[in-house]
């Protein structure tokens, strides 16, 4: 069979089923090989460094858990996602579970006008009451 990019990929994609998982997640775009509960790949990714060290510093973010906490896990959620919304339901038991856990959520209102409502809500409750106000409005919304 003669080379060419055709047989090339087809050749790295039969052998992804043999790397390691944590090979076959990065070969696939993912940083970590995670499974759901049903045993089924969950996607995941990791933002490049020079994003990450700006969160920390945006306005606006919405915290659980304590302030001084050795692992920090940011959400970027939007209200009206319904994987955002099933997410939200195990976050306080998340930070029960790993008390030196502290969760930063970021509005990321990109599914439809009342995301980006609903988002300007939320900043307006977090102005007048802070996160724990905000984080009440997120568990109740």
């Amino acid at each position: 069979m003669p080379l060419s990019r055709r047989t090339l990929i087809a050749a790295s994609l039969a052998a992804l089923p043999a790397l390691a998982p944590e090979a076959r997640a990065q070969a696939e775009g993912q940083w970590r090989a995670i499974t759901g509960d049903n045993g089924q790949p969950l996607p995941n990714t990791r933002l490049p460094g020079e994003l990450v060290s700006e969160i920390g510093r945006l306005r606006g973010v919405t915290w659980i858990g304590p302030r001084e906490a050795s692992v920090t896990l940011f959400e970027f959620f939007d209200y009206n996602c319904p994987w955002c919304r099933a997410a939200a339901r195990d976050l306080d038991d998340l930070v029960r579970a790993n008390p030196d856990l502290r969760i930063g959520l970021i509005n990321n209102p990109i599914l439809s006008v009342q995301s980006a409502q609903a988002a300007k809500v939320a900043l307006a409750v977090q102005r007048a009451g802070g996160s724990a106000a905000t984080a009440g409005l997120y568990a109740a919304l």
